[in-house]
């Protein structure tokens, strides 16, 4: 809850900051100096939170665990084994033991 809080309280702070910056580009101020400041990071900055589903697909993906699950499930609910685990386990090392040859 209080990185929520942080997060927050980061992001109002951001917001207000690019208001406050519109507003004096409202008000006059040069185009150089705009672009200057709108580089600059403020202290309290906090990098944006990437998406850690996405990011954890995108990994699956990479190392097939997603092919892989879904291979073993649905033999298991084809075939409707009493161990399914024990089934799986044994699926996967012969898995191994082709991958190996």
């Amino acid at each position: 809850m209080a990185d929520q809080e942080k997060i927050l309280q980061a992001a109002k702070a951001e917001i207000e900051s690019a208001m406050n910056k519109a507003f004096e580009n409202v008000a006059g101020s040069n185009a150089a100096e705009t672009e200057e400041s709108s580089e600059e990071k403020p202290k309290d900055y906090v990098e944006p939170i990437q998406d850690p589903y996405g990011k954890a697909i995108k990994y699956l993906e990479k190392h097939n665990v997603m092919q892989l699950f879904q291979a073993l499930t649905a033999s298991i609910v084809y075939n409707k084994p009493e161990d399914p685990l024990q089934t799986m386990m044994k699926e996967i090392e012969t898995m191994k033991k082709q991958a190996g040859q």
